[in-house]
């Protein structure tokens, strides 16, 4: 899978936990070994498609019809050819030359990588007949228009306390907003190989001696990396990026819950991110009890049933501080932040989150006035 995925470029990466992923990808003889597995991924709407065989070129037929890659890069070569010849007549006559009109076409926006979750310890994986529905953390949902592609997509961010909710409505979020502007979704820690085995160590519950500046220090990588690959070429190509947490969280988590000073892990985080900051972060707040009974008893999470990760395993106090800070965050930046309580009903935090994001398009000039 690795390699077919290295072989074709296209927008994807492998991760441990089918709660992580955007599909599952497993083969017949193992569909039969493990068929619990699969039907848990299917309840919670992970595409899961079976392949015959765990050869690369089974990997990569799928991948190309997922992806909508060809077989060959015939009319890329093309385009260089024309490209390399205009070039040269230029050298030659130096005079100007006029380009084919899909060649001036603005160079597209970086894509965040979808999660493929390969079932089982092998090679090669896929999953139940076609769902032809991939979950859609992907390349930019619609085509920027040329004036949005003049300037810089918008920054969002959903940030909570544990069992908020954030992955569930960062995910309804895009499905909402991806027809209206150019969109990408990604989370961290992870969003990128580098940062996807960050994110392992720092939630393996093994890891109870790891020191609160350790933690910081780990959460700064994985970010820093997640900013070069994922946050700041989709920003610049004029791709607006959805992200579940970002430094906020470091300042809650690490600062007001393990007591690191907060100007240091500001600090940190600003070497990290380059000063990154979001144009609009949405707090999803909840009661500490509510929330680690929720995201404790959470399924498809590689962590005891009932006891959640490393994080999660903490006690009630240490979230109740990283609630306070995020609350107490909020208040500082108040026109950056939007709190949204994440106990009410499903539905109605989807559209109080709907309409700040709307609200703030709207502000920027992404969408016209209602």
């Amino acid at each position: 899978l690795e390699r077919a995925i290295r072989e074709l470029h296209v927008p994807a990466y492998i991760v441990d936990s089918a709660g992580d992923a955007d599909l599952v990808l497993t083969i017949r003889s193992q569909e039969r070994r493990q068929p619990a597995r699969l039907r848990d991924a299917a309840s919670r709407g992970i595409p899961v498609h079976i392949l015959r065989s765990n050869t690369v070129s089974q990997i990569q037929e799928f991948l190309r019809e997922q992806f909508d890659v060809g077989d060959d890069g015939g009319d890329h070569e093309a385009a260089l050819t024309e490209v390399e010849q205009a070039i040269a007549q230029v050298f030659e006559s130096a005079k100007a030359v006029e380009l084919a009109a899909e060649l001036l076409r603005p160079t597209p926006p970086a894509p965040t990588r979808a999660a493929v979750r390969p079932v089982l310890g092998e090679q090669g994986r896929g999953a139940p007949p076609p769902r032809r529905d991939l979950s859609p953390i992907g390349g930019p949902s619609v085509a920027s228009s040329p004036r949005q592609q003049m300037r810089r997509g918008l920054f969002i961010t959903v940030e909570g306390p544990e069992g908020a909710g954030k992955t569930t409505h960062a995910r309804r979020l895009y499905e909402a907003l991806r027809g209206l502007v150019p969109l990408v979704l990604a989370r961290e820690p992870g969003g990128t190989a580098i940062g996807e085995a960050i994110r392992r160590l720092l939630l393996d519950e093994r890891q109870r001696g790891m020191r609160p500046e350790t933690e910081m220090l780990l959460f700064a990588a994985s970010r820093a990396q997640y900013v070069a690959e994922v946050v700041r070429p989709n920003l610049e190509a004029g791709t607006c990026v959805l992200s579940e947490r970002f430094v906020d969280a470091s300042i809650a988590y690490q600062g007001y819950g393990r007591g690191l000073p907060i100007d240091v892990v500001r600090r940190v985080n600003e070497v990290a991110t380059g000063g990154l900051r979001p144009d609009l972060t949405l707090l999803l707040d909840i009661d500490p009890a509510s929330g680690l009974a929720r995201a404790r008893n959470a399924g498809g999470k590689d962590a005891p049933a009932g006891r959640g990760d490393r994080l999660e395993q903490e006690d009630v106090a240490f979230h109740a501080r990283v609630r306070a800070g995020f609350l107490e965050l909020a208040r500082e930046e108040a026109s950056r932040f939007t709190v949204v309580d994440g106990s009410l009903p499903r539905e109605e935090v989807h559209a109080a989150l709907v309409a700040a994001v709307r609200r703030v398009l709207r502000e920027r000039g992404w969408l016209p006035e209602e």
